[in-house]
């Protein structure tokens, strides 16, 4: 019997329940306490091109971003190991019984809000110099509207990237002008049609089909599919599995059997972190020591926001200080009418 087996049943025995158990207990006993009423006290480059939703690409963006060290962030700082579990396990079980149901002339709609951190070099500067950039970070909408029909078209449609603030002017003057530049010659906002939810000049679906839906199976499947990586084991799982988890559109039995995948992950560890009240966050590290990558699930253990951030000084980003935040992914689905 592995974690999530024990997360899921009592103990048949009178003696003390085990750690896990407790921990699902107290998420519980808090959930049902908020809905109650009572108050209780609580790194990226210029981005070049077209891009896809941020469900595609998350797994590209993993594999340069992140390595799996995985760490879940829980008011208490009791049975660590436990408490990362429990974080995946629940959300494996919110998506079995929480997920959306698309009807015959219904569509999924998911609506991401993709903040990024943008870089232009001054004019007139030696692009050759490392870190010598204006550093930006920008905002962009993407809808995307899934049918019912599985082989129905995909319609893509996004905002273009929009100006949020300048992290580093570089003590340039003309700072603002050159990134409105930059953004201005990017791609702006556009409508695409996605057959069958394969991007223009793809070759494949986000919804990864192929893949079984049994924990077990479902680990070998992602080994095998990625055999070709030189990354361990637990990166390569990772990285294949994110674009699927923050995928609403993904089928409910893929997504949950993936988060039990995740929650089996040898290297799951937790800390006691300050949390804002209802949310719950894993955290990835990367092996030296410079970000991090949040999974944030809210309340209803729904994975609503990834994010990445600093956590120490960066040799790519010298100017940003530990805590800032190089990009982040809010998600939300809903169900409407054809």
């Amino acid at each position: 019997m592995d974690e999530i087996d024990v997360l899921r049943s009592m103990r048949s025995s009178s003696g003390e329940p085990e750690p896990e158990a407790l921990i699902r207990g107290q998420a519980r006993l808090e959930r049902a306490i908020t809905e109650r009423g009572i108050k209780s006290k609580p790194p990226q480059r210029r981005a070049v091109g077209r891009r896809a939703p941020k469900f595609v690409l998350a797994g590209v963006a993993a594999a340069a971003a992140i390595g799996i060290g995985v760490t879940a962030l829980w008011p208490s700082p009791n049975a660590p190991a436990a408490q990362a579990s429990a974080v995946l396990a629940d959300a494996a079980d919110q998506v079995r019984t929480g997920g959306h149901t698309i009807s015959a002339g219904e569509l999924l709609r998911i609506q991401e809000t993709d903040e990024t951190l943008g870089e232009v070099y001054p004019a007139g500067a030696a692009i050759e110099t490392p870190g010598e950039t204006i550093k930006y970070r920008a905002v962009e909408t993407v809808v995307t509207l899934v049918p019912s029909d599985p082989e129905g078209d995909w319609i893509v449609r996004r905002s273009g990237r929009q100006l949020v603030e300048i992290l580093d002017d570089l003590g340039n003057p003309n700072a603002e002008e050159a990134v409105r530049q930059d953004l201005a010659h990017g791609p702006g906002a556009s409508e695409e049609v996605w057959p069958a939810g394969v991007m223009p000049g793809g070759d494949s679906s986000p919804l990864r089909t192929d893949a079984p839906t049994e924990k077990s199976a479902l680990r070998g499947f992602i080994l095998s599919d990625t055999a070709r990586q030189e990354s361990d084991e637990s990166d390569r799982i990772f990285e294949w599995l994110l674009p699927v988890l923050s995928n609403p559109a993904a089928s409910v039995e893929l997504r949950a059997a993936g988060f039990e995948v995740l929650a089996d992950l040898g290297t799951l560890t937790a800390e006691p972190a300050a949390q804002s009240r209802g949310s719950q966050v894993v955290s990835l590290s990367t092996p030296d020591g410079e970000a991090r990558q949040d999974l944030v699930f809210n309340d209803r253990s729904e994975l609503v926001q990834v994010r990445t951030i600093l956590t120490g000084k960066s040799s790519w980003f010298p100017s940003l200080a530990p805590g800032t935040v190089l990009s982040s992914t809010t998600t939300e689905a809903s169900v409407v009418k054809g």
